[in-house]
């Protein structure tokens, strides 16, 4: 079965928990995008045969989302800081 992917979104190579789907067949993953650098999750919904990146509040990688008992979706978050850094050679006297 293919699934019906939004413009600009791709699947990532993680694996999928088995607890990456719900008793209702609603599906959790990971997903990129070339307009985003992180990662995020999104959500396959097999009665709309549609699927949707969840909104996230969180500025880092959002990964392995998968389905708590309560019905909730949890996920591992890593912030990435970096710095650039512009060296100019020192003249010699």
């Amino acid at each position: 079965m293919a699934l019906p992917m939004p413009q600009g979104l791709r699947v990532t190579v993680s694996d999928m928990p088995a607890n990456a789907v719900d008793a209702r067949g609603h599906l959790v993953f990971d997903v990129s995008s070339a307009d985003l650098f992180f990662y995020g999750p999104a959500l396959y919904d097999p009665a709309r045969k549609s699927i949707t990146r969840i909104s996230v509040r969180f500025a880092g990688s959002v990964w392995s989302p998968i389905w708590t008992a309560e019905g909730r979706i949890a996920a591992l978050g890593a912030r990435f800081a970096g710095s650039i850094w512009r060296y100019h050679p020192v003249k010699e006297h």
